[in-house]
């Protein structure tokens, strides 16, 4: 009787310890079908710097300076930028509110508040997409004299 209740607790202990390899199998599987696919293709801007130079900040329309980030989509799939994320509260950032068709231009826009920076300023814009390269780097940067 002890071995038949030794057996049926081996037998339930493996049964647990198989389920759960399952389970663990089956979320990274589920996991890996949520993230977007890699599309292969490469999110590329003309140019991912920009410099505003000396900004003189008492002047009223230098307040808010604003450049455009532009890329072309050169791939056959739409190209959806999913979302920005500034490293400062001085940034504000637009993106296309739409998927960028093949072929066509797509433009992020950035604002900088020069009320919210003094001096010497360096700032990060992070571009998350659906591309290869599902995060890309924008900077800006420049000099505010109040």
């Amino acid at each position: 009787m002890i071995k038949i209740k030794f057996i049926f607790v081996i037998l339930l202990i493996m049964s647990i310890v198989s389920c759960g390899n399952q389970s663990t199998k089956e979320h990274n599987e589920t996991a890996q079908e949520r993230r977007s696919p890699k599309s292969g293709f490469i999110l590329h801007f003309e140019e991912d710097t920009h410099n505003f130079g000396t900004i003189d900040a008492t002047k009223k329309e230098n307040e808010f300076l604003s450049t455009e980030f532009v890329f072309v989509n050169h791939n056959d799939d739409p190209l959806l930028i999913m979302r920005a994320d500034v490293s400062c509260s001085c940034l504000s950032v637009e993106i296309p509110d739409k998927p960028v068709l093949s072929g066509e231009k797509g433009i992020v826009k950035v604002t900088v508040d020069t009320k919210q920076v003094n001096g010497r300023f360096s700032r990060n814009v992070f571009i998350r997409s659906n591309a290869e390269n599902d995060v890309e780097l924008l900077k800006v940067a420049g000099i505010v004299n109040k």
